[in-house]
C-alpha cells in the first residue's frame, strides 16, 4: 500500500469510547486536517475480549479497513495496561500490591503486576489473537506494546506482591551468588544489617530509614520486570508480524531506555513539554536518536495543553507548530498527538486534543493543517537524510538517576536536571549541540565525550572501554560526581574516584560539600565561575597537569581541573561544577583544539541541525524560546518548507517558534 514512505502526522484514537457510527465522520475530519495515521487499541482490552476467551476485533477491524480506504496508516497497540473487569475480578492476584499490603482495585491503568504468571498467560492469549487478526494488514505500520511502562505507584516501590518479592530474592541470588557477597557489597555489617540467607530479604519500607543499596536494587528489579514484560510481548508479536515493534516511553529515566529497546525495533516516546522548557525536547531527541541510531517515533504529545480532570496552562500560538517540527528535524519520522477527540468522561476530560468532545476542531487546527502540508513538501528530503553528530557526546545515566533517588548525595542535587541544565543546554546554546548517549554506547565517531555525574562508570562497561578510546585520540571530560559509587550503590574503598584516579593519575585528597562557592581560577589567574555544589581537592601525579586551582580556605593550592595526556588523547578531570556558561566556554575551547566548531551563529533559543544522506545535505533551525531570534545560514540552499532561496552568511530572522529547513546547494 505505502509505496512511498511518509512522515506520519497522527493521533491517538479511541473509537471504543464513542458511538461506532462516528468512525467515518472522525476519519473524514482527520483527513481534512491532514492527519494520515492513527494509534488505536492501547486501552481497549474489555472491547476486544468482553468475556474471557471470546475475542471480538470487529471494531478495530472496521477502523483499520476504513483507514486503508483513506490511505491512512495505523499503529496497533497491545492492551495490557488496562485489564477488563472480568480479569481483575476473577484473577485478583494479577493486580499490584502496594507497599502497605493493599491490592489494587479495578481503577486507572497500569495497576497490574508485570511479573505475574497468570497475567502474562492472559496477555499472551489476546496478543496472539490480535497478531493473527491484523498481521496481514498492509496499512498497519507498527505495534506499540502496553503504555508507559514504569513505576506508577505513589510510593516509588512498584508492585510489592509475594511473587515480586520472591522474584527479587532470586535476582539477588543470581547477581551476588552468596549472601556473604551481598552483605559485603552492601556494607551490611554497618548497623548489623547483615543477612544470614536470601530468604530474609524483604520489601523495602519508606517509613523506616532506607538502606541505599537495598532500595537501589529493589528499584532496578522493578525496572527489569517491566523490561522483561515488554520483551515477552515483543517475542509474541514477532512470531507473526513483520512491521516495527516498540513501546511508548516517557522522558523519565526510571526505566533504562537502552535495555528496554534491545529487543524492540523502534524507539517510541511520549512527552508534554510547554513553551517554557521546549528546549528540553531537543535534549531528549538527541538521546532517543542515539538509543538505536535510527529514526524514532513521537507517539504522544499535546496540540495545546495537557491535563487530567483539570486543564493545565494554555500554550501560545506557534507552540504546536514548533513542537511538531522539532522531532522531525532532529531524527523522528512520526509525530502523534494525544489525543484525537477530547474524552467526554473519566480521568482525563480536560486534556487538550485535536478536536473537542463535540468534534469541533481546537484553535490549533490551522497549525496542524499547515504542518500536514509542510510535512508533505519536505518528506522526501527529510526521510532521505539523517542528523549528523558534531563529534561531541554527553553521557546520560539510568543508574545515576536511580541512585540519586535513593541517596541524594548532595542536598538538593537532582540528577537529570543537572545534566540538561549544566551540561547540555550551554552547548546547545553555543550551537555545539552534542549527542546524548547511554554509558554502554559505542564511542567511535566522537572526539570528545563528557561524563558528568555518572556515579558508577561501570554502567554499560564504560570503565573497560573509555581508557582505550582516550589512548586512540579521544578527549574525555569526566566529573564532577562521576565514578563515586560501585554497581551496588556503595562507595569504593580504595579511592574516592574508583577508576578515574588511576586513569588520570590524580588523587582526591579531600572533598568539601555544598554551601559555599570557593574562589577558583585558571592557571593564568582568570577567575572561574563555580556552583556551590561539591569541591574535590585534587593532587596530580607525574603525568597530570593542573589547568585550574582553588584559591581560598582549606582548598587553596589544590588542583580544581586537571589534564592528563594518555596516548594520543587526554583526560580532563573536573573537581567542581562550573556555572553553565563557564562550562560552555571551557568545552568550546576544548572543542576548538579538537577541530570542532559551532555549526553556525544563532541566538541561544535556536536549535540547529545538520542532516545528510541520499537526499543530500539539509540545514534546519527551530526557535524554541517563543521570541524573535536570528540564525546565520551556513550554506547556500533553498527552503524545503518555504521555497525561499538562502545565501551562505545570510542572517535570517526567525519568528517566535519559527522553523526553516534548507536543502544545501551542491
Amino acid at each position: 500500500m505505502f509505496e512511498k514512505k511518509r512522515i506520519w502526522l497522527g493521533v491517538a484514537y479511541y473509537p471504543e469510547a464513542w458511538d461506532r457510527k462516528q468512525i467515518d465522520d472522525d476519519l473524514d475530519i482527520m483527513q481534512s486536517l491532514g492527519i494520515n495515521a492513527v494509534r488505536v487499541a492501547e486501552f481497549a482490552w474489555s472491547t476486544m475480549e468482553p468475556v474471557e476467551g471470546k475475542f471480538d476485533f470487529s471494531l478495530f477491524r472496521e477502523v483499520v479497513d476504513k483507514c486503508r480506504k483513506r490511505n491512512m496508516a495505523v499503529i496497533m497497540c497491545t492492551p495490557s495496561a488496562c485489564t477488563p473487569n472480568w480479569l481483575s475480578e476473577k484473577y485478583p492476584e494479577v493486580m499490584q500490591v502496594s507497599l502497605n499490603g493493599m491490592r489494587a482495585i479495578h481503577t486507572g491503568r497500569r495497576y497490574v503486576c508485570s511479573t505475574n504468571k497468570k497475567y502474562r498467560e492472559l496477555c499472551e492469549k489476546i496478543i496472539t489473537a490480535m497478531a493473527l487478526e491484523f498481521k496481514d494488514d498492509d496499512n498497519i505500520i507498527g505495534w506499540q506494546i502496553d503504555n508507559e511502562l514504569y513505576i506508577h505507584d505513589t510510593t516509588g516501590k512498584g508492585c510489592c506482591c509475594p511473587d515480586c518479592l520472591e522474584a527479587f530474592k532470586n535476582l539477588m541470588r543470581e547477581k551476588y551468588g552468596t549472601i556473604e557477597n551481598l552483605n559485603s557489597s552492601w556494607g551490611n555489617f554497618i548497623f548489623s544489617l547483615n543477612y544470614d540467607n536470601f530468604d530474609q530479604l524483604h520489601t523495602p519500607i519508606n517509613e523506616f530509614w532506607p538502606h541505599p543499596s537495598y532500595h537501589y536494587e529493589w528499584f532496578e528489579f522493578q525496572n527489569n520486570a517491566h523490561i522483561d514484560f515488554a520483551h515477552f510481548q515483543a517475542d509474541i508479536l514477532k512470531k507473526y508480524v513483520s512491521v516495527p515493534v516498540g513501546t511508548d516511553m516517557m522522558p523519565l529515566l526510571g526505566v533504562d531506555h537502552v535495555q528496554m529497546n534491545e529487543k524492540l525495533d523502534v524507539v517510541q516516546y511520549n512527552h508534554y513539554n510547554d513553551e517554557n522548557n521546549q528546549w528540553e525536547c531537543a535534549f531528549w531527541y538527541d538521546y532517543l536518536r542515539c538509543v538505536k541510531n535510527k529514526p524514532f517515533w513521537v507517539t504522544e504529545t499535546s496540540t495545546c495543553w495537557n491535563g487530567s480532570t483539570e486543564s493545565l496552562a494554555y500554550r501560545p500560538s506557534g507552540f504546536c507548530y514548533v513542537n511538531s517540527w522539532l522531532p522531525i528535524i532532529m531524527g523522528a519520522e512520526a509525530n502523534f498527538y494525544w489525543l484525537w477527540r477530547s474524552h467526554w468522561s473519566g480521568q482525563e476530560m480536560q486534556h487538550g486534543a485535536v478536536v473537542d468532545t463535540c468534534g469541533r476542531p481546537f484553535h490549533t487546527a490551522g497549525e496542524i493543517k499547515r504542518l500536514a502540508r509542510e510535512y508533505g513538501e519536505a518528506e522526501d528530503i527529510m526521510l532521505d537524510t539523517y542528523p549528523l553528530n558534531n563529534g561531541i557526546a554527553v553521557h546520560q545515566s539510568h543508574m545515576s538517576m536511580i541512585m540519586n533517588l535513593r541517596q541524594e548525595i548532595i542536598k538538593g542535587f537532582k540528577y537529570p536536571e543537572a545534566v540538561r541544565n549544566n551540561i547540555y543546554r550551554p552547548l546547545m546554546e553555543r550551537q555545539l549541540r552534542p549527542d546524548v548517549i547511554h554509558p554502554s554506547a559505542e564511542l567511535d565517531g566522537y572526539k570528545i565525550v563528557i561524563t558528568p555525574y555518572v556515579f558508577c562508570i561501570e554502567e554499560g562497561g564504560l570503565n573497560k572501554r573509555i581508557y582505550d578510546w582516550v589512548k586512540n585520540g579521544g578527549t574525555w571530560i569526566v566529573g564532577p560526581l562521576s565514578d563515586i559509587r560501585t554497581p551496588s550503590a556503595a562507595k569504593y574503598k580504595n579511592a574516592p574516584l574508583g577508576h578515574v584516579e588511576d586513569f588520570a593519575d590524580v588523587r582526591v585528597e579531600f572533598t568539601l560539600s555544598y554551601g559555599k562557592a570557593f574562589k577558583t581560577e585558571y592557571n593564568d589567574g582568570t577567575p572561574v565561575d563555580v556552583q556551590p555544589v561539591v569541591f574535590n581537592a585534587l593532587s596530580t601525579g607525574k603525568s597530570a597537569e593542573r589547568i585550574a586551582k582553588y584559591a581560598e580556605c582549606e582548598l587553596e593550592g589544590y588542583s580544581a581541573v586537571t589534564e592528563t595526556k594518555v596516548g594520543k588523547g587526554k583526560i580532563i578531570v573536573l573537581g567542581f561544577m562550573p556555572q553553565p556558561d563557564e562550562f560552555g566556554k571551557l568545552v568550546q575551547k576544548i572543542a576548538e583544539d579538537a577541530g570542532i566548531v559551532p555549526l553556525t551563529e544563532a541566538d541561544k533559543s535556536v536549535v540547529t541541525v545538520l542532516r545528510d544522506g541520499k537526499g543530500g545535505r539539509v540545514f534546519c533551525a527551530a526557535e524554541v524560546g517563543n521570541k524573535e531570534a536570528f540564525v546565520v545560514v551556513p550554506f547556500d540552499g533553498y527552503g524545503v518548507i518555504d521555497g525561499k532561496v538562502y545565501k551562505k552568511g545570510e542572517r535570517v530572522k526567525l519568528p517566535p517558534f519559527g522553523v526553516i529547513a534548507l536543502k544545501i546547494s551542491e
